[in-house]
């Protein structure tokens, strides 16, 4: 299965449109979030189902798991999430504590490591571990980092065990 993969939209409607598109074409079965939505109500077309973690600026009692106008499942997850995919092992993760990063990738019971917050897009092996950070739709932004100015996305292939970060 082919994962879409992103983090941090703040309500950029634009940039979130751009990657359902870019997801339609890749064929995406399956769009994990990892936080930072703001506004619920984001997804109540998106074209796929979706999982999501809640990030620093989200509410918790303002997101609720449901179906869209879509047919689609839409769920929220406060915390981590993991979840199993064609026998890959996922763990949804939006904070950047580098002590829980670190145990998520040094444990070694993942294939795939999802992070968010910084806005960074990140695409790293540890061991066996793929750590992702598909980066962020927050735009315009200030921040010195050269991949923080353009919006990104990410591409999981689950049967493949590759990612890809894609600008949008």
């Amino acid at each position: 299965m082919i994962v879409g993969i992103l983090s941090d939209t703040h309500d950029n409607v634009k940039k979130i449109g751009e990657a359902f598109r870019l997801f339609e074409e890749h064929d995406v079965g399956l769009v994990l979030h990892a936080g930072d939505h703001i506004v619920n109500g984001l997804y109540d077309d998106a074209p796929f189902r979706m999982t999501c973690v809640l990030g620093n600026w989200d509410d918790p009692y303002r997101f609720e798991s449901y179906v869209n106008a879509e047919g689609f499942l839409i769920e929220f997850h406060e915390g981590t999430h993991h979840l199993k995919l064609d026998g890959r092992q996922i763990m949804l993760y939006h904070g950047n504590d580098e002590i829980i990063i670190k145990e998520l990738l040094n444990c070694q019971k993942y294939d795939l490591v999802i992070t968010g917050h910084d806005h960074i897009p990140k695409k790293e092996v540890i061991g066996e571990t793929w750590w992702l950070n598909p980066g962020h739709m927050k735009i315009p932004v200030r921040g010195n980092h050269p991949d923080y100015k353009n919006a990104t996305v990410a591409l999981y292939d689950t049967y493949r065990n590759k990612c890809e970060i894609i600008e949008l």
